[in-house]
Order: C-alpha cells, then structure tokens, then sequence
C-alpha cells in the first residue's frame, strides 16, 4: 500500500527511513496529518517539543478534532524517548493523551524517527486490503460543543472535575495560567485541589533539583 507523506515531512528523517524499509512513499501537501495510508488512514506526527507547546496553546485539540472527523482509523504518534519531556506537567500530558484516546484516536508513542517509520509500515500493513469499515462509536462524537483546550489536560487533577476545570480555565485565560498560579491565587476549590494543579505543572527537572537540594542539607 502506497504511503503520501505531507510534503512539511521532508523536514524529518522519517520519509527517509520509510524508503530504507521498502514502503512506497509519495509527498503531497495534506490538509490533514503528516501520512495518509489509504483513503481511511491518517497518522498525525508529533515530536515532544511539538505537543507540549500544542497542549499550552491549543492547537492540538483543532488537530485532534480534524483528525478524527476526517478518516476512520486516526493515530497520534508521540515522537521522543519520553512524552513527559517538556513543558507541560507529566500528569497533564496524561490526560491530554488520555482524552485523546476517549475521541477514538489511537495513540502511539515511538522512541525516534526509525521506529516512527517502523511503527507507519506496520500501520500500512495492518490497514492493507481495509477498504471500508464502519466508524468507531467514539469517533463518531459529536464536536459541535467543544471544551476550552486546556479544561481536558486539567481533568486529569484528582479532584478537578470539568466544571471545576472549566472555570479555572474562564478565569485565568489559558492552561499555562492555571498551572503557573500559586496555591492561594485558584480560588474557590481548596488547598488540596489547588496542590493537584500545582504537580500538574511540577516539571521533572525542577523536581530533581529540588530533590538534590534536599539531600545536600
């Protein structure tokens, strides 16, 4: 089965790699994902820098959306050693990748650019001789009422629930807002609440800090 890579790919090592392995690949300019397998395929490619900032910003939820209104098998593939390596906190992540996976998109996570070409030609021979297949139940969601960005990824608090996120989100204009507010600036949701909020920003490399202070006193 022949592979179109988005023409913006080329940027990537990943087409490269999928001629490597014998995939027959062309480029095109998608309007939607980075490879397109099929007419019911599409795989959206993101490296770690890449998702963390489409998590602050929103931009993720858009694509996420299109994906998945598109085709019927959609993925995300996360690029990188780790999804956690970024800006955003590793329990927001979790829910955003969580969420995700609630709107039938299929998450995948490769460890670089050969394994993401491994992981697109295993795709390719899965979806091989599928032509028509009914739609997921989840993929056929309705999106016409969508949440703020970043109220999914803050659901992933213990004890946030979408209301609670909702008006966080109303009233500190954007997630990045909420994950840099101090305890006693969220107001309205308590201490302990207002502490899940704060590890959801607490990034790895902050904590190890914190730690190897703790161990040198």
């Amino acid at each position: 089965m022949n592979v179109v890579a988005d023409s913006r790919e080329r940027r990537s090592a990943v087409p490269h790699h999928l001629r490597r392995l014998g995939v027959s690949l062309e480029e095109a300019l998608l309007p939607v994902g980075d490879y397109a397998i099929g007419r019911n395929c599409l795989i959206e490619r993101k490296e770690l820098v890449d998702l963390h900032q489409s998590i602050e910003n929103g931009r993720l939820w858009t694509q996420i959306g299109k994906l998945r209104r598109a085709v019927t098998w959609p993925y995300l593939l996360v690029e990188g050693a780790s999804p956690y390596d970024g800006r955003v906190g590793a329990e927001a992540v979790r829910g955003a990748l969580l969420a995700i996976a609630d709107l039938g998109v299929i998450v995948i996570q490769a460890k670089d650019g050969l394994d993401t070409a491994l992981w697109i030609r295993r795709i390719a021979t899965r979806r091989e001789g599928v032509t028509t297949r009914s739609r997921r139940p989840f993929a056929g969601r309705d999106m016409s009422v969508k949440p703020h960005p970043g109220e999914l990824a803050l659901t992933a608090a213990p004890g946030i629930s979408s209301t609670s996120a909702h008006r966080l989100v109303e009233h500190f204009g954007c997630l990045i807002r909420v994950l840099q507010a101090s305890e006693s600036g969220v107001r309205g949701i308590g201490r302990s609440r207002a502490r899940a909020i704060a590890q959801l920003g607490a990034l790895p490399s902050h904590s190890a800090k914190r730690n190897g202070q703790h161990r040198a006193t």
